[in-house]
């Protein structure tokens, strides 16, 4: 009796595994990427009309990012999803920017030599990006990001929202409804949201600031996918389906009204303008303003307008960060800042300190009225008492340093003379 040998090669198993999914049961590759799950016409975007959003397409001309096992470069992906984002949002009526819209970097011409420093190249990059998205005052920034493992575990894959550390408000929210929609739509089972250290996100001063890794590039899977335009366009759409369920729930508008300078030369009160977002009422009673990290006393007039803070009459001279923060009724959150400001009070007083052993020098302590140093970098000129001799330098902790190899006791006359006591 004879018997029939039937050979069967992997290539054959593997297609008929194939096609079996096709005929039946989804594969996970069959549902990554496949179609938007929610109805983009359901949504209201009038909410976002006006708001001011920067949209950061990681990486771009010698940065290549993630490389897929096929050479689709993780700049190039990250670019074309923005674009498709940037032109649903402008079309909903906000005011978009994106730090680049082609393949290109920040760094000088001919920086890239043999032998350069390459992170501090990254870092120049990284701030030239982050200083053009501050410039627009956003009040939402996203860096477009697609992830990579050291490893290269090729089936590995995941969404990670990373959101700025330092704020659990507004920072957490965004990425909170960013996570939901691309969960939603493309198709990854893995998910997570976490705090994030990136440079762009310690450095950007928008109200609300989120990276976003929505797939791992390095998943042969997700490659082909991100390889067409369509497939980069549904990606957008979740992210602008986020975007619209954060502003929906009324994310306040906050300006600053008050003082109309930076650098003041006494304590004064802070002023802020704060207007509903979406028609959503506002919570007064979560209106909070803070310098350097410390909370301050606010109030409201009695029948609305703006919103004033105090700024303590003892605070020191110098630069101080500036905070508010707002919500409406269904808990959004908006952070205006951190501001930068300078409190300069005027010189009132110099007061010579001992002389060091050595070379003969002096230390000028300049204070203000309230006897507190003044402000670093204060410029404190010297003289001999003939007026001869003039010397300049600036001020740190109040001290100004001045050395000369003769006449130290001149300058002392001379400090005497022109000190107020």
């Amino acid at each position: 009796m004879k018997r029939t040998i039937i050979t069967i090669s992997i290539s054959m198993l593997l297609a008929a595994a194939l096609l079996a999914g096709c005929g039946g049961q989804k594969t996970l590759y069959d549902s990554l990427y496949a179609e938007l799950s929610e109805d983009l016409s359901a949504s209201d975007p009038s909410v976002i009309a006006g708001r001011r959003i920067v949209i950061d397409p990681g990486h771009g001309g010698e940065y290549d990012g993630a490389i897929g096992a096929d050479s689709l470069s993780e700049a190039e992906v990250n670019l074309g999803v923005a674009l498709y984002l940037w032109g649903l949002l402008r079309e909903a009526g906000a005011e978009v920017h994106m730090t680049r819209s082609s393949d290109r970097d920040f760094l000088p011409e001919g920086a890239s030599t043999p032998g350069a420093d390459l992170a501090a190249l990254l870092r120049d990059d990284l701030g030239a990006r982050i200083e053009k998205a501050n410039e627009f005052e956003p009040e939402v920034f996203i860096s477009i990001h697609h992830n990579s493992n050291i490893a290269l575990d090729r089936d590995r894959n995941g969404i990670e929202i990373y959101y700025r550390g330092t704020d659990h408000g507004a920072s957490l929210e965004l990425a909170t409804d960013l996570h939901t929609h691309l969960a939603r739509n493309l198709g990854i089972a893995t998910t997570t949201i976490k705090t994030g250290n990136y440079y762009v996100l310690r450095n950007s001063k928008a109200g609300a600031s989120v990276l976003g890794e929505a797939s791992y590039l390095s998943n042969p899977g997700v490659e082909e996918k991100l390889k067409l335009s369509a497939k980069q366009k549904l990606e957008a759409e979740a992210y602008f389906l986020g975007l619209v369920e954060y502003f929906s729930r009324g994310v306040p508008v906050i300006e600053m009204a008050g003082p109309g300078t930076d650098t003041l030369t006494a304590p004064s009160r802070l002023e802020f303008f704060i207007e509903p977002g979406a028609g959503v009422p506002l919570d007064p009673a979560s209106f909070e303003a803070r310098i350097n990290g410390k909370r301050v006393a606010c109030f409201q007039p009695v029948g609305g307008g703006n919103t004033f803070c105090h700024m303590p009459a003892t605070m020191p001279n110098g630069i101080f960060s500036v905070t508010f923060s707002a919500r409406s009724e269904m808990g959004a959150t908006a952070t205006y800042g951190p501001k930068k400001m300078l409190l300069d009070r005027p010189v009132r007083f110099f007061l010579p300190m001992p002389l060091s052993s050595g070379p003969q020098t002096l230390n000028v302590l300049a204070l203000d009225a309230g006897g507190r140093p003044v402000a670093n970098g204060t410029m404190i000129s010297l003289s001999d008492p003939d007026g001869k001799n003039k010397s300049t330098n600036p001020t740190r902790d109040g001290k100004a340093l001045f050395i000369r190899k003769n006449a130290a006791e001149a300058y002392v006359r001379s400090v005497y003379r022109y000190a107020d006591f």
